[in-house]
């Protein structure tokens, strides 16, 4: 049975990108007294950002242990690493080398190769960071994930054939705006996690965000209304902004 979703409502995105920082640091640490490594999944998009860089202030740095975390990408666009659109050039620039992350701690997806090629070096990429772990899906600790317009959430679009998949933990997709070819998670990998995270702000994510929570139960609910981890925790860090169209807001 899916764990109920939390929702949590800051004043705005300085003060999300705090409360997720202090979220963030929690969580390592936790995790830490228990295995020597944390598997963390980020995600693209403007208020990733500024999670990042509010990471990779020093007051922020000094209280997480980045040595001993694995960086994996939810998606990502069928561009080169240097590309301005693509979501490891981003978190190069805010977070990874601020940081000073080993290159052998950051797991990018290829945008630049066969998307097909690249998706199935990704899951062997994740499978050998699990391994001996031989379960069907990884469990991830954490995954940081973003809400399109559309209610689409990685790269798993509305309509996409990739919904559909059942077996894959990373396949290529196609994006109806924006750069064409994708490659995203799947559902089974992404609901595999320990806990995932949503951050969504601005009064332009209102509506969508609360077609999402309405449509949880629905018999074709949105993208993002199928992320229900089995046996994990589902935390929505949201702005006042975007929150002003939920029910209890």
């Amino acid at each position: 049975m899916p764990s109920p979703r939390e929702i949590r409502v800051l004043d705005n995105e300085s003060a999300l990108a705090e409360a997720v920082a202090g979220f963030l640091a929690s969580t390592i640490e936790e995790t830490l007294r228990r295995k020597p490594r944390v598997r963390l999944v980020l995600s693209g998009g403007s208020t990733p950002r500024r999670l990042y860089r509010t990471l990779a202030q020093p007051e922020w740095a000094k209280r997480i242990d980045w040595t001993s975390v694995l960086l994996f990408f939810g998606d990502e666009r069928c561009v080169p690493p240097d590309h301005p659109e693509s979501n490891y050039a981003m978190a190069k620039e805010a977070l990874i080398d601020p940081l000073q992350i080993a290159p052998q701690q950051v797991m990018r997806l290829r945008g630049e190769a066969e998307p097909e090629e690249a998706a199935s070096h990704y899951e062997a990429t994740i499978r050998e960071a699990f391994a001996p772990d031989q379960t069907p899906f990884p469990r991830f600790d954490l995954i940081f994930l973003g809400l399109g317009d559309d209610g689409h959430t990685a790269s798993l679009f509305p309509s996409s054939p990739a919904l559909r998949e059942q077996r894959r933990l990373v396949v290529p997709t196609s994006s109806p705006v924006g750069i064409p070819h994708r490659l995203t998670m799947t559902f089974p990998l992404l609901n595999a996690a320990v806990t995932v995270v949503f951050l969504v702000t601005g009064s332009s994510k209102a509506s969508i965000l609360r077609r999402v929570q309405e449509e949880r139960d629905s018999a074709a609910p949105l993208p993002a209304s199928r992320i229900r981890p089995a046996n994990g925790r589902l935390i929505w860090y949201v702005d006042r902004a975007a929150a002003s169209a939920l029910p209890s807001a």
